[in-house]
C-alpha cells in the first residue's frame, strides 16, 4: 500500500517508508514523477517479498531515487524486532535525504 500510494500522488508525500512491502513492477511507471521522494524499505530476509523489495531498489537506484532498504536477518512477513527504533532510523535517514 505504501509503494501504490505514495508513488501514485508524490505530490501528496515526503517520502515513503515501507514495512513488509510488496513492490509490483506496474508502479515503474510513476517513478519520472517521484525522483525527489525518498524511499526507505524494511524487510525481513526471510519474507516472500524480500526480492520484489530488492528489485525496487535496483529500478529505483537506476532512476536516481534516493532510496534505502534494510532487510532484517531471521525475520519474515513481520514488523522488525525494535520497530519504534526502527521508525526512528527510516525518519532520520528520510530527513537527511531530503
Amino acid at each position: 500500500m505504501a509503494f501504490c500510494t505514495g508513488l501514485k500522488n508524490p505530490e501528496r508525500f515526503a517520502a515513503i517508508i515501507s514495512v513488509a512491502g510488496y513492490y509490483d513492477h506496474g508502479l515503474n511507471e510513476y517513478l519520472e514523477h517521484t525522483l525527489n521522494v525518498p524511499v526507505y524499505m524494511m524487510i525481513g530476509e526471510n519474507d516472500f517479498q524480500v526480492e520484489s523489495n530488492r528489485a525496487a531498489e535496483r529500478t529505483m537506484k537506476d532512476k536516481g531515487m534516493m532510496v534505502k532498504l534494510v532487510i532484517y536477518e531471521g525475520i519474515g512477513h513481520a514488523f522488525p524486532p525494535d520497530g519504534s527504533e526502527e521508525i526512528k532510523k527510516a525518519l532520520k535517514w528520510i530527513a537527511a535525504a531530503r
